[in-house]
């Protein structure tokens, strides 16, 4: 228990600090040695994560009313309408934190607030897709540039898939943010930790197939409220957090 606040305590001061670093710290203080595994396991028990702090991208005037429009013409969506709708971004996971970002420790309710398109590389893919969602299923990226080269539209025009177009620099607009996150946490909690890309692979889908069911239908049903935000704000950035 002693170890857990102490943790807390030096990681809320300093939550820029790295797992390796707190170690450090609580065996140079109280001469207990923990790994850095046991770090992130201890301060995953009382809330804390290792998460990228959230950066918000400016928005131009463009921006602002592409998202005003967008939430405008989605606020009156009914769950049905939403649940119809593929939610697609992409996420990193590794085996390590990557030393090219900084990370924080955070709760995750002090967010404010990723799959690629692999389903167009065959017609047995978007065969599966159509047999979870339904065959008249909609398609919603983060419309990225990538995601509007030639070959990406000619795809999903031979695959028959209609696409959403989400607005640009909107993470708040996709609950599969909040998915990525839920996933993130439940693979770094794992035990023992995870040691070779395959065991990562392996854990990535046994993990997305334990997350509650619930816990993906209350993020969908979250989509009007969404809207709503992005109305009150008039397509500014929004403070909405979800709750899982």
């Amino acid at each position: 228990m002693r170890t857990s606040i102490y943790l807390a305590v030096t990681a809320k001061r300093n939550r820029r600090s790295k797992a390796s670093d707190l170690s450090r710290q609580l065996s140079s203080a109280t001469g207990t040695t923990v790994s850095r595994q046991t770090v992130y396991r201890r301060l995953g028990h009382i809330g804390l994560y290792a998460r990228r702090p959230v950066k918000c991208v400016p928005l131009t005037t463009t921006h602002c009313h592409l998202r005003l429009t967008w939430s405008r013409e989605h606020a009156l969506w009914t769950p049905q309408q939403w649940s119809s709708v593929m939610f697609s971004d992409e996420s990193r996971f590794s085996l390590q934190s990557d030393s090219r970002r900084t990370l924080i420790w955070r709760a995750p309710e002090c967010n404010d607030d990723r799959p690629h398109l692999s389903g167009c590389h065959s017609g047995t893919t978007c065969t599966f897709f159509r047999g979870a969602m339904g065959a008249e299923f909609l398609f919603m990226d983060n419309n990225a540039r990538p995601h509007r080269a030639n070959v990406v539209e000619e795809c999903l025009q031979s695959e028959d898939i209609t696409r959403i177009d989400c607005p640009a620099y909107s993470p708040d607009l996709n609950p599969i943010e909040h998915v990525w996150d839920m996933l993130g946490q439940r693979i770094a909690a794992r035990q023992p930790p995870l040691t070779c890309l395959p065991e990562l692979r392996r854990a990535l889908l046994d993990e997305w197939c334990n997350i509650p069911q619930d816990q993906i239908d209350n993020l969908i049903l979250s989509m009007p409220r969404r809207c709503k935000a992005g109305i009150a704000s008039s397509g500014r950035h929004t403070p909405y957090k979800p709750s899982y």
